[in-house]
């Protein structure tokens, strides 16, 4: 039971980074033939993995019960964002008031990595410290039910960040906001961090919007 769990996970896990970041494409038909053959896996736990993916909405079930890679779209992406200002801000909320001084010297650790990301031009390590920083506030408001939610709908952003950095770094700003955000949590002000994570999404969400726009008028 323990092994089919295994399998099923990483049947999961697999299918889940590949659409994460791009090498199973937006709109992209997906049987069970060819991802069993690319897992390397038999169909019971593919089966399961898509159920979960589906739940998701990274997997979506067409009329005629074929399945295929989710959609990107402004439109999405503007629900997700919303979403996560909102439950990010309730989360920094909580994550200042329990930070430690050695959470507070690993978030700072993480942005010092970001900045050297965008310095040496590598915008999807630049994406993927910016999920980092994010996920350790998660961790630090150590709230388990919201953060359930929050990880899915940030793994639904990290795909549209992921998408976009390949067309060079579009948020430059991370570093400076993210750090405005640990020096309040310093203050133990609850306040300003939790309106400055919120205020940091919503000028992310635009900035994404802008490099959408442009992508979609190159293609």
């Amino acid at each position: 039971m323990q092994i089919r769990k295994l399998v099923k996970d990483n049947a999961y896990i697999g299918i889940k980074e590949r659409i994460i970041n791009g090498e199973l494409a937006p709109d992209q038909i997906l049987t069970e033939d060819y991802l069993t053959n690319l897992l390397q896996i038999s169909r019971t736990p593919l089966r399961e993995a898509i159920q979960r993916l589906e739940f998701e909405e990274f997997i979506l079930r067409q009329p005629n019960g074929r399945f295929k890679v989710s959609s990107i779209s402004k439109e999405n992406a503007i629900e997700i964002y919303q979403m996560r200002s909102v439950m990010e801000g309730f989360i920094v909320r909580n994550a200042t008031v329990k930070a430690t001084s050695e959470d507070i010297k690993n978030l700072e650790k993480i942005i010092e990595k970001t900045r050297l990301s965008i310095l040496n031009s590598d915008p999807q390590s630049t994406v993927l410290y910016g999920n980092e920083f994010h996920g350790l506030l998660y961790k630090i408001s150590d709230m388990h039910i919201p953060i359930k939610f929050l990880s899915m709908l940030n793994d639904h952003s990290l795909r549209y960040r992921l998408l976009i950095s390949k067309s060079g770094v579009w948020y430059p700003s991370t570093v400076e906001e993210h750090q405005t955000v640990v020096e309040y949590m310093k203050q133990r002000n609850v306040e300003a961090a939790e309106m400055t994570i919120k205020l940091h999404i919503e000028k992310s969400l635009s900035s994404l919007l802008k490099k959408f726009n442009q992508i979609k008028r190159t293609d």
